[in-house]
């Protein structure tokens, strides 16, 4: 995957995704108006994949245990409690897999990014001297 940037000011969101620094830098400029000495961070992005955002099979199976007490009481105490690493390890993939397609199905695949490698910028004559207007 190609590695590209955005720009940030006054702790907006990020905005873009450009293929360079330079290039979130001259769009920021142009798009917000900067002036010479306004400041502006830049970031690489890094997509965010599903699986960072989806629960873990522990915290699932926890929680099934718990309501399971809380329902039924004590007969449920040890119900999951056997469970190997390895069952655990397809159950993961099983709920990573079943999120990402549900999410791909009504089109809400993250579009965001993790912002990272962030380095401020002033703007300079030079940049203002590259101005697209």
């Amino acid at each position: 995957m190609k590695k590209t940037y955005c720009y940030i000011h006054n702790d907006e969101p990020a905005v873009g995704d450009y293929p360079s620094r330079e290039a979130a830098i001259e769009d920021c400029i142009y798009d917000l108006n900067l002036k010479l000495g306004d400041m502006l961070e830049t970031g690489a992005c890094v997509p965010v994949k599903v699986e960072e955002l989806t629960p873990s099979a522990c915290e699932i199976i926890d929680h099934m245990g718990e309501v399971a007490i809380d329902e039924i009481g004590e007969a449920a105490e040890d119900w999951l409690a056997g469970l190997t690493k390895e069952q655990m390890i397809r159950l993961q993939g099983k709920i990573d897999a079943a999120i990402y397609d549900w999410l791909l199905e009504i089109d809400e695949l993250p579009t965001f990014c993790r912002v990272t490698n962030v380095k401020e910028h002033i703007v300079t004559e030079k940049d203002l001297d590259n101005d697209p207007e």
